[in-house]
């Protein structure tokens, strides 16, 4: 009985080392296939997570809080900028920021707040004059 489990064991150690040699030689002899393996994984990787981040819930902290104010102030930031705010790194993040809240998702508050901004009077009326004024200003 002993026997036979040391010989299942080598069998299962030989078969672990026939492997390690054949990954070995691969990776010696096809460098490029290495490569490329390493770069399609990572772009897997990459897309998973972007999926998982896309497809995560909204915090409950987020969600409690009214998001109407946040839009609001966002709106005034972009819109308004030139004549308030003096510094030029806040209004590219607050429209990273909106183009964040307006890119297409399933959660229902995110969806909410994009309607809510798109059908707000100063969106309606400023907001692509001030948008097309900071990307040629900036360019």
């Amino acid at each position: 009985m002993f026997k036979r489990e040391h010989r299942g064991e080598s069998s299962y150690d030989y078969q672990a080392l026939k492997r390690a040699k054949q990954c070995a030689s691969v990776a010696l002899l096809h460098q490029d296939l290495t490569e490329t393996s390493l770069e399609f994984y990572e772009k897997i990787s990459q897309l998973l997570i972007r999926y998982v981040i896309q497809l995560r819930m909204v915090p409950q902290s987020l969600s409690t809080r009214n998001i109407d104010d946040i839009l609001d102030l966002n709106l005034v930031i972009i819109c308004v900028s030139c004549h308030y705010i003096q510094n030029p790194h806040i209004l590219p993040k607050a429209v990273e920021v909106m183009n964040l809240l307006c890119a297409p998702s399933e959660h229902t508050l995110l969806r909410q707040a994009t309607e809510y901004l798109f059908n707000h009077c100063l969106a309606q009326g400023l907001l692509v004059h001030a948008l097309n004024k900071l990307y040629t200003g900036n360019e």
